[in-house]
């Protein structure tokens, strides 16, 4: 949930998000080699999340591991928020929480 609202994401069966929280970082590089989701203009810009993990917060169809937004429509909404927020640590711009 971010700002109230509640987005539908996915992850990868193989390998589950555990229960807990987790920090967002700071978009490291642009992430992808086309530009398949034209509604979510900002799609190559992916969030680490705890950055030791090699995990994402992104915009996609599946996920190989990462927190994936299926609502591809919806993207530009996390983007805007997360872009422009900072956790004060420099490195962070919030948390999401694994609650299922």
């Amino acid at each position: 949930m971010l700002n109230g609202k509640k987005y539908k994401v996915t992850d990868y069966p193989e390998a589950p998000w555990k229960k807990g929280v987790y920090n967002i970082g700071i978009p490291d590089y642009p992430h992808g080699s086309n530009n398949a989701y034209t509604e979510a203009i900002k799609q190559k810009v992916w969030f680490p999340i705890d950055f030791e993990s090699a995990r994402y917060l992104h915009v996609g169809a599946r996920s190989a591991g990462c927190m994936t937004i299926i609502e591809t429509a919806r993207w530009m909404e996390i983007y805007n928020t997360l872009i422009k927020a900072r956790k004060g640590d420099f490195k962070n711009v919030g948390t999401v929480k694994v609650i299922d």
